[in-house]
């Protein structure tokens, strides 16, 4: 582990060389730098995607970093400028302390529609960031609501994903990457990534992992998330490839269709009991009547 007195200066000079232009990314990508300069401790981030049958929802940050960056690094908190980020429409709670002295950190940005969120999320990530053209669509139709979710996973740039090329300047090349492998760390063992989405419905189609049976979600909800594989396919250039797709039918409506679409043949069906049925028994009674009057 690095001493704290080979922090600061780290932090001071990337804050002074360099321009953050997406404040959004300020807490994934200075938590990076504290890995590049702590590298053996280790952090967790969780990009969740909510949204509802009307397009509306919230995307969630949550960025867990373990005891040993707050004992090497007590100011990290500080150094994130969290308020930064409220006058871009992001709700910050306050870092809630954890068991092992480490913190996490959670952000909100609620979105109206299905077009914002993946605006969010592009600027979550930027064009060489670690989440790759995530992309929330959402179609309706009759008693309908189709939810799809795709895009994918990249670092192949290893942390270096997560920060701004301007810091990386700041910071004369990748100082971690060299930490690592003198540590002999891999990506996973320092960094792990999952991005969760709750959509309306249920999972008609997916390549991450549903959520079971312990997951308590909120009625005609369909939840899946995806880990980086960051041992594997999430470090290649092509990434790691995610998708989802949920739909949500309206029963009373879905009734509805489904009346409308048997009318036809249960009158058509009706048609041919009467010619089939109906008719010949009437013709029959008629005609044992009428032989019953005559006395036969």
């Amino acid at each position: 582990m690095v001493p704290r007195a080979m922090m600061s200066p780290v932090f001071e000079r990337a804050a002074r060389r360099s321009r953050w232009t997406t404040g959004q990314r300020r807490v994934l990508a200075t938590v990076a730098l504290a890995i590049s300069v702590l590298t053996g401790c280790r952090v967790d981030a969780a990009i969740s995607v909510e949204i509802d049958p009307s397009g509306g929802g919230t995307v969630t940050v949550d960025v867990v970093a373990d005891g040993e960056i707050l004992a090497e690094a007590p100011d990290l908190v500080a150094d994130l400028r969290l308020a930064d980020l409220e006058p871009a429409g992001w709700v910050v709670d306050d870092p809630v302390p954890q068991p092992d002295g480490g913190m996490r950190l959670v952000l909100r940005r609620p979105f109206t529609t299905a077009e914002e969120a993946t605006a969010i999320l592009g600027q979550l990530s930027g064009s060489n960031g670690p989440f790759n053209q995530l992309t929330l669509t959402q179609q309706r139709a009759f008693a309908r609501v189709t939810t799809t979710f795709t895009g994918s996973i990249r670092l192949s740039d290893g942390l270096a994903s997560f920060v701004d090329a301007g810091v990386l300047a700041a910071l004369e090349g990748t100082p971690y990457e060299q930490a690592m492998a003198e540590r002999s760390l891999t990506l996973d063992e320092v960094l792990g990534v999952q991005i969760r989405v709750l959509a309306p419905g249920w999972l008609e189609s997916s390549n991450g992992s549903p959520a079971g049976p312990e997951v308590s979600l909120a009625p005609d909800t369909a939840m899946v998330s995806w880990t980086a594989d960051l041992a594997g396919a999430a470090v290649t250039e092509t990434g790691q490839s995610v998708s989802a797709e949920t739909l949500l039918a309206d029963e009373g409506a879905r009734t509805a269709r489904r009346w409308r679409d048997f009318a036809p043949w249960a009158a058509a069906a009706w048609v041919a009991f009467v010619a089939g049925v109906i008719t010949p028994l009437v013709v029959l009674v008629g005609r044992y009547r009428r032989r019953r009057a005559r006395g036969v």
